[in-house]
């Protein structure tokens, strides 16, 4: 139970969830060599499995906020006397899914001089999509509109389960066996000079390679999680209020003034149903569901690059090249439930008369789209009114990437070395991983847009987008007076320090432009709670030339937030996915250390001192903006467009790169 502002009590509401990830491999290799060719050949076979009970609300959540029709307007004084504001209570649901993969190749190495190297290969994969295996192999459903189930007769049509015809465990999906992947490469390194380029004959100081190869990749296994509470499987409850009731402390539902039909019976703890069973489907819908395409494909990239590489004084190596990938197949969530063209014109027109009648305003409009969407007649969506939304993972999205890359790289002389990179790079997609397509990337903006005659506007730069990446590590031992080096005092306590270090200098990655709440377009299901995954809003702007303000100036603003407008009632604005970029990074990590022996100079005891800081020179690294139009002016006490805070990394426990400011740490250790 939560009471607002003060305090929690109890376990966390996702409640245990005791997942277990299992994979078995099984892989062997023949090689062979017949004078210069070395003809590889392997296999390996690979079973994913992951049992995830999800207990989430299983117990009951009780929430004290100050608000509802007893409230005493404070959230403490309601949970002393046992008034809470909402309730809920969910059934629990599980996740048990398997898959294969098979995969096979044969390598040809070919040693055609000395001077040059060529390899072709092939390899074949078969990846089976996830199967459900919960509830009896019956945990998720088909969506095939006008349909009905012979599994599980009662069922609205539209729901078809593994079972019926043309659905399987695996939401209709199949494995496909024609995923042939080439790869082919060479390396040509001339012995002979020719030139200053390639150095003195028989050096070999000059190496061309390249290559290219396609490389299936099954993704993540989140999309499975979607289904977690499929009816009848999964059910959830408010207590009270799913009969317009208030719950009370004592037996949630129950209504709290006793009122008369404000009550219902307790439906815990569910037995999950099976398949030929007699149930009540009606308490169940309006659904939102999601489930897998039946066009479900793996995921595949084209992988290419060429590299020149020269040795250069100094135990130098400098190597130039093109690195270029192509992604195809990718992992992307939007409706399945389409609305209609006739729909959308319905409630266009029936919104422009309102709005002319209110004299100009949108209110009524937007909520006349939200009243159509739960009511959904026949030609606003592509089923009945029984579903609010149907997702669907769908594998048709598309990525490129291209990429200058050089780097320097000095092997230790001297007590220094470094490798010095610089990358120029751009990356665009239609949606960079399946949860930014279907739930946005924290603006309730999503990179999908299904609409016809729209769908360009989700192609854009990619969410890890950085156009220009400069990162230099390097190490240098600290050198000692000659003279000093004879005492031995001194050549202990002063002799052998190292300085290392790392500096990433990068450009932004992209910012989202959105807005969020009722979907202005008109084409989603109402407001963006009734559509499984993120409505795509695209609002207007009167210029694509973003500049880029001073964050430290008035109102922190990254951007001019007043060049955009929402989007135009019953349509999509102008501006594309991930247009301009944000502010950028700059860090430096640095180590002091040295090594005290215990004993003799190569004794395998020692103490190592270390001192380590972190962004060493305390520069302040921004956050992106605020994207959300919705969020509102600064001028006007919103907070859009601008910069609120820096970054402070998540990853390990918030260690990782870069920090939010200067962090400095002494450090020491024993190895024996």
């Amino acid at each position: 139970m939560t009471v607002t502002g003060l305090f929690t009590l109890g376990f966390s509401n996702n409640g245990p969830q005791p997942r277990l990830d299992e994979n078995q491999e099984y892989s062997d290799n023949f090689t062979k060599i017949l004078g210069n060719h070395n003809m590889m050949f392997g296999a390996h076979v690979e079973r994913f499995a992951v049992h995830n009970p999800f207990y989430a609300a299983m117990n009951g959540s009780y929430g004290f906020n100050g608000s509802g029709s007893y409230t005493s307007g404070d959230p403490l004084l309601d949970f002393l006397v046992g008034i809470p504001s909402s309730y809920g209570q969910g059934s629990g649901a599980d996740i048990d899914a398997r898959a294969w993969e098979i995969y096979g190749y044969a390598q040809h190495n070919w040693k055609v001089s000395s001077s040059v190297t060529f390899n072709y290969g092939i390899g074949y994969d078969i990846q089976t999509p996830n199967s459900n295996l919960q509830y009896g192999d019956e945990g998720i459903i088909c969506f095939a509109p006008g349909a009905q189930s012979k599994i599980f007769p009662t069922a609205q049509e539209g729901l078809l389960y593994p079972g019926d015809p043309g659905c399987n465990n695996q939401d209709g999906a199949t494995a496909k066996y024609d995923h042939l992947a080439p790869r082919i490469g060479f390396d040509w390194s001339p012995s002979s000079q020719i030139g200053w380029l390639t150095g003195p004959a028989g050096e070999h100081k000059l190496a061309i390679r390249a290559g290219f190869g396609l490389y299936f990749n099954r993704d993540s296994e989140e999309e499975q999680l979607q289904n977690l509470e499929d009816p009848p499987f999964g059910i959830s409850s408010l207590g009270a209020k799913d009969v317009g009731g208030s719950p009370s402390f004592a037996n949630p539902f129950t209504d709290i003034a006793g009122r008369a039909g404000k009550s219902e019976a307790n439906r815990f703890p569910y037995t999950f149903p099976t398949a030929g069973q007699t149930i009540d489907f009606s308490p169940f819908p309006p659904y939102e569901l999601s489930g897998i395409d039946p066009t479900y494909d793996v995921p595949y990239v084209y992988n290419f690059n060429v590299n020149i590489e020269r040795q250069l004084p100094g135990n130098q190596v400098l190597t130039v090249g093109y690195v270029g990938s192509l992604g195809r197949r990718l992992a992307r969530g939007y409706e399945a439930d389409k609305e209609t063209l006739a729909g959308h014109a319905d409630v266009v027109n029936t919104c422009n008369t309102m709005t002319a009648a209110a004299g100009g305003g949108e209110t009524d409009c937007l909520n006349f789209a939200q009243t159509l969407s739960l009511n959904a007649p026949q030609d606003f969506r592509d089923t009945s009114g029984n579903f609010l939304s149907v997702g669907h993972v769908y594998t048709d999205g598309t990525s490129n990437y291209n990429s200058l890359q050089v780097s320097l790289n000095k092997q230790a002389n001297h007590g220094l070395y470094y490798i010095v990179s610089y990358t120029y790079a751009h990356a665009l997609d239609n949606g960079s991983s399946f949860e930014s397509s279907g739930f946005g990337n924290g603006n309730d903006i999503a990179g999908t847009n299904w609409v016809p005659g729209f769908n360009q506007l989700s192609y854009g730069n990619s969410e890890y987008d950085a156009r220009h990446t400069f990162r230099a590590g390097y190490g240098y031992l600290v050198p000692l007076f000659p003279a000093w080096k004879q005492h031995y005092l001194v050549n202990q306590a002063i002799g052998g320090w190292h300085l290392t270090g790392i500096t990433t200098l990068q450009s932004g990655n992209p910012v989202s432009i959105g807005e969020s709440g009722f979907n202005r377009s008109l084409w989603c299901n109402g407001a963006e709670p009734y559509s499984f995954y993120e409505c795509p809003d695209t609002p207007m702007t009167s210029t694509f030339n973003i500049s880029h303000t001073n964050p430290r100036g008035a109102n922190n603003l990254w951007f001019d937030p007043t060049i955009f407008s929402p989007e135009p009632l019953g349509t999509f604005g102008d501006v594309k996915r991930n247009f301009f970029s944000g502010p950028g990074f700059n860090y430096t990590d640095m180590t002091l250390y040295k090594n005290f022996p215990l004993g003799k100079a190569d004794s395998p005891r020692y103490i190592e001192l270390r001192l380590e800081a972190f962004n060493v020179f305390n520069h302040a690294n921004f956050a992106p903006p605020d994207g959300n139009l919705s969020d509102g002016l600064p001028s006007q006490g919103g907070t859009f467009g601008q910069i609120t805070s820096v970054v402070v990394p998540v990853q390990d426990g918030g260690n990782g790169d870069p920090q939010p400011g200067r962090a400095v740490q002494l450090a020491g250790k024993f190895y024996f």
